[in-house]
C-alpha cells in the first residue's frame, strides 16, 4: 500500500527524535495521542506531553525488550480488556534524582529502550510506567500502545515509544473534532493508526492452511477451509464451492456468521456473483480496524485459492488499496465503517 504524505512526514518526524499525534481513526470521535521515540528522548518532549497532552505519560516497548529487562504484564491474560498490558513502574538505576522530573523519566525511558539494558539497569517502583505491547503489534491488538512501537519501528527507531493520550481542558479524551481547539498541535504530523495497520497487516500478516479443503456438512460440493494466524490463536473459515467461474469473489463476515450453518448453504446456492465466505476473527480489532484486518486476511485467502487452483480473484479499488493485493471484497463485517474504506482507497 502507499502511504499518505502525512505519514511519510509524520516517519520523517519520529526518525529525527521528534513528537506526532496518533489519530484511533478518520472519524471525528477518534480518539488522538502523542507519540515519540523513547530510545534518544528528550526532557523537552516529555514536558510538551505534559503540559499539552495532559494524559498518563507511558513507555511502550515490545515484548522482546520487555523480557530482557525482566518486565511483565502485571496481569497476565489482560484482565481488564479495556487496559493496555501495564507493566511494574521503573526507574533508571543510575542518573537520575528525584525521578519525577521531565528530564528524570526521559533518562528512564531512554534507558529501557536501550537493546543493551538488563534487569540491572532498573529499579522499581518508579515514575515510569512500562506497557508491553502485543507480540504482533497492531495486527493483534488495535491500541495507541502498538500502533506508537509500530510507528517507531517503521521509522527504523527501537521498538520503544513515550507516548500519552491528549486530554481536553475539562478532562476528557480529546477526538479528531478538538483539534481546532488544540493550537498547540497544528504543527505537529497525526498518522490514522487505520494506516498504520494496513501497513503492518501488507508486510506480516501470514496465514496457514490448517488443512485441506474438506467437505462442508450437509453439501458435497462445497467445501470449508481453515486457515491459522500463527501467533494470535486466531481461525478463519471459508466456506465455497469452486466452479468454472472466470473471478473468485469473496464476501466477508464475522465468525458470528458461522453460528447458522442453513443460511450459509442457502447463500452459496442461490449466489451468482459470490462464491465464498470468509468467516474473519477479528478479535482485537472494532470499527474500522475490524474492516482493515478483515480485508486484509481476504486478501491473503484470496491469494492462497489463486494458487491452488480456484479462479484468479478480481481487482476492485477499494480490495486492491485496502488489502494491499488485488482481491474483490464486498465488505459486509459488522459494525465495519464502509465510509472509512471508501476514504482509505483515496489516500
Amino acid at each position: 500500500m502507499c502511504k499518505t504524505s502525512e505519514t511519510n512526514r509524520a516517519l520523517d518526524v519520529i526518525a529525527h527524535g521528534g513528537l506526532a499525534i496518533l489519530a484511533e481513526g478518520s472519524g471525528p470521535d477518534a480518539l488522538l495521542g502523542l507519540c515519540a521515540p523513547a530510545d534518544e528522548i528528550r526532557d523537552g518532549i516529555i514536558t510538551r506531553m505534559a503540559v499539552d497532552g495532559r494524559g498518563l505519560i507511558c513507555l511502550a516497548i515490545d515484548p522482546q525488550q520487555a523480557q530482557r529487562l525482566g518486565l511483565h504484564a502485571m496481569v497476565e491474560g489482560r484482565a481488564n480488556p479495556s487496559c493496555a498490558g501495564y507493566a511494574r513502574s521503573i526507574e533508571a538505576a543510575t542518573g537520575v534524582s528525584t525521578g519525577i522530573s521531565a528530564a528524570d523519566r526521559a533518562r528512564t525511558m531512554s534507558v529501557a529502550a536501550d537493546p543493551n539494558s538488563g534487569p540491572w539497569s532498573l529499579v522499581s517502583p518508579g515514575h515510569v510506567f512500562p506497557v508491553v505491547t502485543h507480540e504482533r503489534g497492531l495486527i493483534g491488538r488495535f491500541r495507541l500502545a502498538e500502533a506508537a512501537v509500530d510507528l517507531m519501528c517503521m521509522a527504523d527507531r527501537e521498538p520503544a515509544a513515550a507516548y500519552c493520550r491528549i486530554l481536553r481542558d475539562d478532562g476528557e479524551a480529546a477526538t479528531r473534532s478538538d483539534l481546532p481547539h488544540l493550537p498547540w498541535a497544528a504543527d505537529l504530523p497525526m498518522v490514522d493508526m487505520g494506516v498504520l495497520l494496513a501497513e503492518r497487516c501488507a508486510r506480516d500478516l501470514v496465514l496457514e492452511r490448517a488443512a485441506n479443503a474438506c467437505p462442508f456438512v450437509g453439501s458435497d460440493d462445497v467445501r470449508m477451509i481453515c486457515y491459522n494466524e500463527p501467533g494470535s490463536g486466531r481461525q478463519h473459515w471459508l466456506i465455497g464451492r469452486p466452479g468454472p467461474r472466470s473471478r473468485t469473489h469473496i464476501e466477508v463476515h464475522d465468525r458470528s456468521g458461522m453460528n447458522d450453518l442453513d443460511i450459509v448453504l442457502n447463500f452459496l446456492g442461490r449466489a451468482s456473483r459470490v462464491i465464498a465466505r470468509l468467516h474473519v476473527d477479528a478479535h482485537g480489532h472494532v470499527g474500522a480496524s475490524r474492516e482493515i484486518f478483515a480485508a486484509a486476511v481476504a486478501s491473503a485467502v484470496a491469494s492462497d485459492l489463486a494458487s491452488r487452483g480456484w479462479p484468479a480473484p478480481a481487482t476492485s479499488g477499494i480490495g486492491r488499496r485496502h488489502a494491499g493485493a488485488g482481491c474483490d471484497i464486498p465488505m459486509h463485517i459488522k459494525q465495519a465503517s464502509l465510509a472509512y474504506a471508501r476514504q482509505f482507497a483515496d489516500q
